[in-house]
Order: structure tokens, then sequence, then C-alpha cells
């Protein structure tokens, strides 16, 4: 796996505002209705975001909240048009708990590093991205607090990157049915997810006899 790249400001526009009590950008971000592209990371002052009036957002940019220790809620339902999750999207936000995606109904692609590092984050609802086709390399790595995830509804899922799920230790319950679409696995997938049940390494058995997986890459 790849180290961490640096992060940098790769838009014009890159808010860092100043937190109000514990609202963090709420307050700034509720009201960029006409913003197709924003720019959030690298601030340790942010603890909640709440992106649900950036209805017109099609795509994150790079780095996207990457880096932002503090950050523990983020809802993102709403976003009725993000078509695109670039690389680095929530990277290494250590603090963050729980993230909703619902709605998210037009996503097709998911970037590089997705949720990568986020170490306390104990649920993530992938059950509305039925319409993602591609999940770029270490597709919620390392996120050591992780017990289950469900993929069933990722009804559209032809490609997953590679070192997806890599090292989620805590990771037990895992669900991959109607994952009809699929024509390929990364190497790395789930490597190194020693909790996991019987039936979870039956099933991940099971689905790597039926679709290709790359060649393993050294990490």
């Amino acid at each position: 796996m790849t180290s961490r790249p640096r992060l940098r400001c790769l838009r014009k526009m890159k808010i860092t505002a100043t937190p109000v009590a514990d609202e963090g950008i709420a307050h700034v971000v509720k009201h960029l209705h006409g913003l197709t592209e924003v720019g959030i990371g690298r601030n340790a002052n942010i603890t909640r975001v709440d992106l649900r009036s950036l209805s017109r957002l099609r795509r994150t940019p790079k780095e996207f909240l990457a880096n932002c220790p503090a950050l523990r809620l983020l809802n993102m339902s709403g976003l009725l048009r993000l078509a695109t999750i670039r690389d680095l999207f929530l990277l290494d936000c250590g603090n963050l708990q729980s993230a909703n995606l619902s709605h998210l109904s037009a996503l097709k692609t998911i970037g590089d590093d997705f949720f990568f590092l986020c170490t306390a984050l104990v649920s993530a609802n992938l059950s509305f991205l039925n319409n993602v086709e591609e999940i770029g390399t270490a597709f919620l790595a390392r996120c050591t607090a992780l017990s289950a995830v469900d993929l069933s509804h990722m009804l559209s899922l032809k490609k997953i990157g590679d070192y997806a799920f890599y090292e989620c230790t805590a990771l037990i319950d895992v669900k991959f049915s109607k994952l009809s679409c699929l024509l390929e696995i990364g190497s790395g997938f789930m490597d190194e997810c020693n909790a996991l049940s019987m039936t979870a390494r039956w099933d991940i058995a099971k689905l790597f006899s039926e679709v290709p997986r790359s060649v393993p890459k050294k990490v």
C-alpha cells in the first residue's frame, strides 16, 4: 500500500472555518448552495460536518475532509447529484465514528483511500450506494473498529480496487449477496481481517471462486 500522500489544496476555494462552539464548519457550508466543488481539509478544529445543503455538488475534490483529527460526525444525505467521490476522501480522520451516506443515488465512482485509517469508525451505511460501479484502492482499509459491512445493496458494482477492507481487525460479519455485476476484485481484499466469522470466510471464498482476483502486490 502506498504511503500517505502529502496533503495539499488543489482547488480554487478552500474553507478552513473557525468553529463556532461545536458546530465546526456546518454554519458555513449550509449557505453554499451554488457550489459545484468545495474543498475542506487538514483542519484540526472541525468536529461535525453537515453537507445536506450542497445539493449541486457533483464531485468532491481530492483530499476532501482529509486529515481532520477532531471530526466525529458527517452527514452527506441529500447530495442527490453527487456522482464522484475523488481520492483521499476522509483520509485519516481518526475520531470519526459514523457517516450518513444515505440517498447518494447518483454516486457511481469512489476513489482511492475512502475512509482509509478512520480507526474509530464503527458503522458506515452503504445501503444506498446501489449505482456505484467502481471503488478504488484501500476502500475502508484499516478501519480497526468496524465490525460489520454489507455490500449486498451495491447492485451495480463492477470493480473493487486493491486492499479494500485491509486490516479491519474487528470485522466479523460481511454480506456480499446480489453482486451479480462484479467483474474484478483487487489484491489484498480483506487481508489481515483475522476476526472474520467462519460464515464470512466461506462467503469470501465463494466470491473469489466467481470473480477474478488481481495478482497480489507487495504492501
